[in-house]
């Protein structure tokens, strides 16, 4: 199990640095950027957002599977 959250640490932590620096690119620079830039930057905050967020229900799918229940937000 230790291994399992390690991996699962490290593949948030990469997804949420991504985020940050693609997010803090945009609200830094957005003036300064082309609209080809902005459109890029902005795919890329979705395409890892939607990544992430598969990864987390997942994990709460495994969660679910652990304890032997349903999960129910």
């Amino acid at each position: 199990k230790d291994k399992f959250f390690s991996i699962v640490s490290h593949d948030l932590k990469n997804a949420f640095t991504t985020l940050f620096s693609f997010s803090e690119r945009l609200s830094v620079s957005a003036n300064m950027l082309t609209r080809d830039k902005i459109e890029r930057y902005a795919k890329q905050l979705y395409n890892v957002s939607e990544n992430t967020l598969k990864l987390l229900e997942n994990l709460l799918d495994w969660a679910r599977i652990q304890k032997g229940k349903e999960f129910e937000p």
